[in-house]
């Protein structure tokens, strides 16, 4: 009887853990430039005049995001880390509420030189803007994406 019980316990504790969504905790790199097309895109949806053009927007941000995040995994200084990137996209989800533009890529790396620190690449700054010094993060226009 004190088996079944125990049996029955372990039974009820591991159908309620199936509710819970841990793989939304995580992003892995590959499947980074989907999330940030879908964040991105999700938020034009809710800010612009462009009804039903989601997966258009969603192609067009995941061919730019690409080699943006392919040089920014070059860049020794920065590290990619899924829980991390997690965390940043949904805090980008937030922020674009707001519908003043969509955060860059670089957003989901952590490192990476600050504003008014010399480089030679966007790939080098936190921000993704290099002009010899690294820029403060210009967020790209939402509704144009």
């Amino acid at each position: 009887r004190v088996r079944s019980s125990l049996l029955l316990a372990c039974l009820l504790f591991a159908v309620s853990a199936c509710g819970e969504d841990d793989a939304g905790a995580f992003i892995a790199l590959d499947k980074a430039c989907v999330a940030y097309a879908e964040t991105l895109c999700a938020g034009r949806e809710r800010c612009c005049d462009t009804p039903g053009r989601l997966a258009d927007c969603e192609t067009r941000v995941i061919d730019l995001c690409e080699p943006q995040r392919d040089a920014l995994t070059a860049e020794s200084a920065l590290r990619y880390d899924g829980e991390s990137a997690r965390r940043a996209l949904d805090e980008i989800d937030l922020e674009l509420d707001a519908c003043e533009g969509a955060p860059p890529l670089s957003r989901l790396f952590e490192g990476g030189k600050r504003a008014g620190e010399a480089c030679s690449a966007a790939s080098e700054c936190a921000s993704y803007a290099c002009d010899g010094v690294c820029l403060d993060e210009v967020p790209a226009d939402l509704c144009t994406l």
